[in-house]
């Protein structure tokens, strides 16, 4: 309870520092010190390990403080130097050295008070002193401080080493100026002759400065100024004018621009840039990242861009909020130069008129594309045109190069089955299809687009459906296995959207054939089917169908069919077809009770490689039950839990989870009373985070 208090009367510290009210922070850095230093020393011992620190310190053994108890320090100090008090500030720091001496926030923090100060020779002496307890730390304790820290005393001992030799520069002048005025004739030769051997002693020492980037072969320019970024590459260009010319000479280092949230006037001229390095015929950018710094400006610049660049461009990423997509794509298609070579294409953009998308025109134009995300919002409210215009003049189409597509979906309107719509009129252009990922799409369950777009897609090795309306697992799967087509899917999540109505009840199993199920299914080693309304049998049968049982990750979070208190039979014969299984997630767990935890407790012994459990947002798990599975666990000598998810338990107290750490039932134990739900901590969800390319 107390180590509670501490923490948050820290939190509530550092919000009135924020608030720039540091006397209040100050107020309150002190009290939460003095409640630190309240703890026996048996306490204190056991907060350190538990904050991931050693029983005592390390510079010495005989020392022991409260894991919060340097960070307060940090705190204090910082407040006494906002209020120019740096006295005091300075105080609180050289006790941080006292508290931990292998810890460097406490010599930074003490350096640059004491530059303040303009003690530089002290601020010297404590960044030496605090590199060499780096060096005692790694040498004795085997343990590296953080890089971060490190550089920060580094650079900032070369900061002080600089200001002392500029201080010291003007006293020599001055003494010898002085020294010139009172000293006789002979006395000012003997100082004329020493003055011309220092400087040829200084000219001799002095080694000569060589201007690689004139001097070097453009062969090793190429391979120093490589390491650097556009922006820097950028900057050396206005370093002289022989350093301007013989970079442009290397137009190769140039290929990557960040330009995000640019204005009109940078985009001008980037893209005068730009045309001076695609005069050379060999030139390839290899990537342009590009958005808008206003909405206003979006639509101008689009056009300015899309015009005007004509060179390869390998991956290209566009972030527009007001220009729809069909506009940008058909830019794309009309310049053939960009549009024949680029691999990589990210688009984040409204669609308004989702008829009016040219796909003919563009998958005909985009010839060299493997990877292609699509980031759409804002569809049309009103239920436009299913099939466009062009849509019969897909079958002309050849194979193309598309490895991987991304359809990430929101704030969907009513049905759009365009989306699906193309992998069954234009085949060949998924022919090479690796990756699929759909979320957020609406279509008409009952319309054969909803299941039969699959078909065509025999290559597929990694496919995620999630959370898309009118698209149906049970569906998809009867689809496949009634055509009796090979598949080589290995990893499938298929998580259904919350709206989905629960139709077990017409989910028959009269056109199950083990044949074709292993056909289709035969290579799987992930299936994630959270959310997703299907019969026991049915995903009993999908697991006995895989090769080997080499599933080695599993997810049946909030399986609505799958209780944990009826069928328990089902779990059962499930949790025994699991030899190979690494990862099993069961969060939020439907009618959850003790006899199917039971169950998995009996079973556990022939998942031999499990490494990860996930229990999180069982309300009802008690703390009991978590530790007999877990020693269940740790009996087994050939299994060895990595990782325990049990976040949202509300049941489970906090001291179950450290009596889980204290006796290594395994490695790291996530539990967070927090969070509120799983989805949103999904692991790689496409629909609450997804990454570009």
């Amino acid at each position: 309870m107390a180590s509670d208090l501490v923490d948050r009367t820290l939190e509530l510290g550092i919000k009135w520092f924020k608030c720039e009210e540091y006397k209040k922070a100050i107020s309150l850095f002190s009290k939460a010190l003095h409640l630190a230093g309240s703890y026996t020393d048996e306490e204190l011992k056991e907060r350190r390990v538990l904050a991931g620190l050693p029983r005592v310190c390390l510079h010495d053994s005989s020392k022991f403080y409260h894991p919060r108890y340097l960070t307060l320090l940090d705190c204090k100090a910082a407040c006494w130097e906002r209020l120019n008090n740096l006295d005091k500030a300075l105080l609180d720091a050289t006790y941080m050295i006292k508290v931990d001496a292998y810890n460097l926030k406490g010599y930074i923090r003490k350096g640059k008070i004491l530059q303040k100060l303009e003690r530089y020779e002290a601020a010297l002496e404590g960044y030496r002193e605090g590199i060499r307890r780096v060096k005692e730390l790694h040498e004795k304790h085997s343990i590296k401080a953080p890089k971060r820290l490190v550089e920060i005393v580094y650079h900032q001992e070369q900061l002080v080493v600089l200001r002392l030799s500029k201080y010291k520069q003007p006293k020599t002048a001055i003494g010898l100026k002085r020294e010139h005025s009172i000293m006789v004739s002979e006395g000012e030769r003997a100082v004329k002759n020493t003055k011309s051997e220092q400087v040829v002693r200084k000219q001799k020492t002095v080694s000569p400065i060589v201007d690689f980037v004139a001097l070097f072969p453009f062969e090793i320019v190429n391979l120093v100024m490589s390491n650097l970024s556009t922006k820097e590459l950028v900057r050396c260009l206005l370093v002289s004018r022989v350093w301007y010319e013989r970079l442009n000479l290397l137009p190769c280092l140039f290929n990557q621009f960040q330009l995000r949230s640019s204005d009109y006037r940078k985009l001008a001229k980037f893209v005068m840039f730009i045309k001076r390095l695609s005069s050379n015929k060999a030139y390839v950018c290899r990537e342009l990242d590009y958005s808008s710094l206003t909405s206003s400006d979006e639509e101008r610049s689009l056009q300015h861009l899309l015009t005007n660049i004509n060179m390869s461009v390998l991956q290209l990423k566009l972030n527009f909020k007001r220009v729809p997509a069909e506009n940008i794509i058909e830019l794309i298609c009309n310049n053939q130069t960009l549009a024949n070579e680029i691999c990589n294409l990210c688009l984040v953009a409204p669609i308004n008129y989702y008829g009016r998308l040219n796909y003919c025109k563009f998958y005909q134009s985009c010839v060299s594309l493997k990877n292609l995300e699509l980031f759409f919002d804002m569809l049309p409210l009103k239920e436009s045109a299913m099939l466009p215009e062009t849509a019969l003049s897909l079958f002309d189409i050849s194979v193309t190069e598309l490895n991987s597509l991304k359809i990430i979906v929101s704030n969907h309107g009513n049905y759009h089955s365009l989306f699906m719509d193309q992998f069954s009129y234009c085949p060949l252009v998924f022919k090479n299809l690796k990756k699929l990922c759909i979320t957020g799409v609406v279509c008409i369950p009952e319309a054969r687009s909803s299941s039969s777009w699959i078909l065509g897609l025999r290559n597929l090795r990694d496919l995620w459906i999630e959370r898309n309306t009118g698209i149906r697992f049970y569906d998809v799967l009867k689809c496949m296995v009634c055509a009796g087509r090979p598949f080589e899917l290995e990893h499938l999540v298929f998580r259904e959207s919350p709206n989905e109505p629960n139709n077990l009840g017409s989910q028959s199993m009269d056109w199950v054939d083990v044949e074709n199920m292993e056909r289709c299914l035969g290579s799987l080693k992930t299936l994630d089917l959270m959310h997703t309304k299907l019969n026991p049998r049915l995903l009993l049968s999908i697991l006995t169908c895989v090769e080997h049982n080499k599933i080695k990750k599993l997810n049946l979070g909030n399986c609505f069919a799958l209780s944990f208190s009826r069928e328990l039979h089902y779990l059962d014969q499930i949790f025994k077809n699991l030899p190979s299984l690494e990862e099993l997630y069961i969060p939020n767990v439907l009618e959850y009770s003790n006899m199917g935890l039971g169950i998995l407790r009996r079973s556990i012994k022939y998942m031999k490689s499990l490494k990860t459990i996930d229990l999180s947002f069982n309300a009802y798990l008690k703390g009991y039950e978590l530790i007999d599975l877990l020693k269940e666990v740790k009996d087994k000598e050939l299994i060895n839990l990595e990782h325990l998810m049990i976040d949202g338990c509300q049941d489970l107290s906090p001291q179950t989870s450290e009596y889980i750490v204290r006796n290594r039932y395994a490695r790291n134990v996530s539990c967070s009373y927090e969070q509120t739900q799983w989805e949103q901590f999904g692991i790689n969800s496409f629909w609450y985070k997804y990454k570009t390319l």
